[in-house]
């Protein structure tokens, strides 16, 4: 029942090049199947995936694309800056309105991913996760709308990432609570419709879950987690493999 397929760019991020592209893609239906990006430089493979996307003449409303692109939580909270060259975040977030008004006109393309699983990996709450990475969310919302862009178009570019832990019920109650918490955050801002106001959620199983000692119980741990997102309605799943805490 897989339809959904994840790519992540790592040290050679820079060098992908079109025919990169092809080659990773080669055999893979974009109408059938959902495609997600994320690592380093996305904003330039963004731009060479389009291109392909446009040179095979695939209808818009038939693509389903995640570029993982969060200068806020991936940078700037984990990191305590955007960049060595952008300190402030401004070219960061121009060029992420540039990327929204590219794809304005792909519904199904999002190109910010609000990483929330970082805080819940880094010890938090499931309360804390919740709140800071709304918080992120939110951000995003004021940033862009100030750069000119309308609240529907920004908020219907967000996608979330949540990891989940073995806390089965309140897991459960986080989604659902996302969900009604993230859509009084987005009609705070008048949108023209209603559905911008819908939460677009990942979740991934978590790592600070892992065990090393007895890694096979790692494989009930993940079973609960995975349960607990399935039954909270999430658009998407990963299941970390159970040794991924120890091995490449």
């Amino acid at each position: 029942g897989v339809n959904s397929l994840g790519f992540c760019f790592c040290n050679n991020a820079a060098e992908v090049t079109a025919e990169f592209i092809d080659t990773l893609l080669e055999g893979i239906s974009i109408p059938a199947v959902e495609l997600t990006f994320c690592g380093k430089k996305i904003a330039h493979i963004a731009e060479i995936v389009l291109a392909k996307v446009e040179a095979a003449g695939i209808a818009k409303d038939e693509v389903r694309i995640n570029f993982c692109i969060d200068p806020i939580v991936k940078n700037l909270a984990t990191k305590g800056h955007f960049c060595c060259k952008d300190a402030t975040g401004e070219k960061c977030l121009a060029n992420l309105a540039e990327l929204i008004k590219r794809t304005a006109d792909y519904k199904y393309v999002r190109v910010v991913n609000v990483t929330g699983s970082t805080f819940s990996n880094a010890g938090s709450t499931i309360v804390e996760e919740l709140a800071f990475t709304l918080a992120a969310a939110h951000d995003y919302l004021v940033q862009l709308t100030e750069a000119g862009l309308p609240v529907d178009l920004v908020a219907r570019k967000i996608r979330f990432t949540f990891a989940v832990t073995s806390n089965y019920f309140m897991e459960i109650a986080k989604f659902r609570a996302a969900r009604m918490l993230w859509a009084n955050i987005v009609k705070g801002y008048n949108p023209e419709k209603e559905c911008s106001c819908k939460m677009f959620a990942h979740a991934v199983t978590s790592t600070w879950n892992q065990t090393v000692y007895d890694p096979y119980v790692n494989m009930l741990r993940g079973t609960t987690e995975a349960m607990s997102a399935t039954l909270a309605g999430v658009h998407s799943l990963e299941v970390v493999p159970f040794n991924a805490s120890y091995e490449e």
